[in-house]
């Protein structure tokens, strides 16, 4: 993609026009965006090309960086994007997932692909869902452009990965030690929830946190094992279950269930929950009271999650 330097007044005009925005102030959606048009237009550079792609195309916007690390991490997660091949970026197909009160849309569609479907396309953060039931017209256009239609379970995909558990871990120490050669590491502490940089090293889960990527070790008995993102969230609740610490606490108001997190969850379990969910913002899920009491069951079978409801 060429890279233009324009002033901040033409760069906003630019930019409404590419992702729709009402302003140069950006939200989550909009940021999702950016990454949305990055891959279509140039697939197959990698997370770090894309971002500085974006960063030197919209410069005058003053990007927030950390938001846009995590509209990638929830794109990733919900499979808007593909990340193959040596972590390069690729679009990926269209798929409809359904809901019980309508669709969650995922995959590489600009806004632009969408517009012909304004009133029943709704965005809510990094998302899109179909509202209400589908009709001949809108099943036409899922198949023009090679979509499908699945089912949660199927999307989710949480029979194809481990539990977070003392086998999971178990299951990382065949895995060839790989020790990290910059010392500016981070320790994700239990305590405070927040990933840490202690004086000294010890066992648990350790990043190295950077501007395009992040790289994450398991560190037991002295010994470093490489991770990717996601096995690196697993290893996160299988510690928390071996120690007994939760990773998250519930709220009750108003016949409906909040559970946040206070880290990011694995793939398949994330997925899960966004199609439980009533609603979700983040690391924040809301459910009917009925309804949670089923996913609290798979949290605790999946996530080693109890006694939420205990937790400060």
């Amino acid at each position: 993609m060429p890279i233009t330097v324009v002033d901040r007044h033409q760069a906003g005009e630019w930019l409404a026009h590419q992702i729709g925005a009402a302003s140069i102030q950006l939200c989550m959606a909009d940021y999702a965006e950016l990454w949305r048009l990055a891959v279509l237009h140039s697939p197959g550079q990698s997370r770090g090309s894309a971002i500085r792609t974006i960063g030197n195309q919209f410069e005058p916007l003053d990007l927030n960086l950390d938001l846009l690390q995590e509209a990638f991490n929830l794109l990733l997660w919900q499979g808007d994007l593909l990340e193959v091949h040596g972590r390069k970026l690729y679009p990926a197909p269209l798929r409809e997932i359904t809901l019980a009160d309508g669709a969650l849309l995922v995959g590489t569609l600009t806004r632009n692909h969408l517009a012909g479907f304004t009133g029943k396309i709704a965005e809510r953060g990094c998302s899109r869902f179909r509202e209400g039931p589908g009709d001949s017209a809108f099943e036409r256009w899922l198949e023009s452009l090679g979509g499908k239609t699945i089912t949660p379970e199927t999307w989710a995909g949480l029979p194809r990965f481990p539990n977070a558990d003392d086998a999971f871990l178990a299951s990382l120490q065949g895995r060839p030690t790989s020790v990290p050669e910059n010392e500016s590491l981070q320790r994700f502490s239990f305590e405070t929830g927040k990933w840490e940089t202690p004086q000294t090293p010890s066992d648990g889960i350790w990043r190295e946190p950077g501007d395009f990527r992040t790289n994450y070790w398991l560190r037991t008995r002295s010994q470093w094992r490489s991770l990717n993102q996601d096995e690196a969230n697993r290893c996160l609740f299988a510690l928390a279950r071996r120690e007994q610490t939760a990773l998250a606490r519930i709220e009750r108001k108003d016949g409906a269930v909040t559970c946040s997190f206070r880290a990011y969850l694995p793939r398949a379990e994330y997925r899960f929950l966004c199609v439980q969910a009533l609603a979700r913002e983040r690391l924040n899920f809301v459910f009917d009271a009925q309804r949670w009491n089923e996913v609290a069951e798979v949290l605790k079978w999946r996530l080693g999650l109890n006694n939420l409801e205990d937790q400060p």
